[in-house]
């Protein structure tokens, strides 16, 4: 077992985030967003009223927020319909941005993709069920699963990009470039993703015990259900909890 946190990176090596004209958003603590850079398809003009909104993400000139009432608004380039959100648009727990395509994660673990659709990036493969992340690439796109394994599809050519290198499994969360896939690894007994396994970790490792992976994924958006599986066998039990404790005292 490494207690260390690991990053798996596949594909070709560009930029992470911001090719072509891709905007810098954030939002702020009050739920508005800022944001700045190329506005060439208005990208950076934030729909009225520029409020409740819980998360941000940026595409290839398209911006989208997600709203404290799980529905998302999309806004700039939408050529390939991008930006229309399908109905019934609600129950979104998280939103991410391709591109020329989106994704939305829905509370029951199902992922929602629209706009371009050449390379099949908006074709969730079956079963689509048990997400607790999303992840859009330039033309691919990628699904953390909650058992800690990774999804892609889309474009999948000579970089190889949706195709997660073995083991697939102990992932924690995925993050999508141009060409280039990223996931990082489980943290062992770090159940609060501080950084270390401490007296703090106790009480979510506890909540974790033979809990539903999705509902404690979405419940504990900052962490990943699979950091109790103190004993790497795949399931978090009570069998977890004496390498639980031995991470606890630095073993």
């Amino acid at each position: 077992m490494s207690k260390s946190i690991r990053t798996i990176a596949w594909g070709l090596g560009l930029a992470a985030a911001g090719w072509l004209a891709a905007p810098m958003v954030w939002a702020q603590d009050q739920g508005s967003i800022v944001a700045w850079g190329a506005n060439y398809h208005g990208q950076c003009d934030v729909p009225a009223p520029n409020s409740g909104f819980v998360a941000v993400t940026g595409g290839g000139g398209h911006s989208l927020g997600l709203k404290t009432d799980g529905s998302i608004l999309a806004w700039g380039n939408n050529d390939f319909g991008q930006c229309d959100v399908p109905v019934p648009n609600s129950s979104f727990v998280a939103v991410t941005g391709g591109d020329y395509h989106s994704l939305g994660l829905k509370a029951d673990g199902s992922i929602v993709a629209w706009g371009y659709n050449v390379w099949g990036q908006c074709n969730v493969p079956a079963p689509n069920n048990g997400f607790v992340a999303i992840a859009g690439g330039s033309s691919h796109s990628l699904g953390l699963k909650a058992d800690g394994s990774i999804l892609g599809w889309g474009w999948n050519g000579e970089n190889q990009q949706c195709n997660v290198p073995a083991p697939n499994s102990g992932f924690v969360a995925v993050a999508a470039g141009n060409s280039a896939s990223l996931g990082l690894k489980v943290f062992y007994g770090d159940l609060n993703c501080d950084g270390v396994v401490d007296f703090d970790d106790i009480d979510p490792f506890v909540s974790a015990l033979g809990a539903d992976p999705l509902a404690w994924n979405l419940a504990n958006p900052r962490c990943h259900w699979l950091n109790a599986d103190c004993n790497a066998d795949g399931v978090v039990n009570f069998d977890d909890i004496n390498a639980f404790v031995a991470l606890l005292s630095g073993g």
